[in-house]
């Protein structure tokens, strides 16, 4: 089982970060992250398009909550 404790700091830092721009929508701001976390861990998660249909976005559905918590901590400076 996972560390319940772990919801409360992550939900801390996004408030942080949240509130130094706080015209971004929610799903703006967890967009803009996603495509950071992306673009300095190798491309992870990045949806990749194999059509000629317009395609933009991330999937993180397996990225544990601790290496995102991580990169926020390592990051949140430099964030949004």
């Amino acid at each position: 089982m996972r560390d319940p404790k772990r919801i409360s700091k992550l939900m801390s830092l996004l408030q942080e970060i949240w509130e130094k721009a706080p015209d971004l929508r929610f799903f703006q701001l967890i967009y803009t992250l996603q495509e950071k976390y992306a673009a300095m861990n190798n491309n992870y998660g990045k949806v990749i398009n194999n059509s000629d249909l317009p395609l933009t976005g991330f999937d993180f559905f397996s990225l544990e909550d601790d290496k995102f918590e991580q990169f926020i901590l390592e990051n949140k400076e430099k964030l949004p």
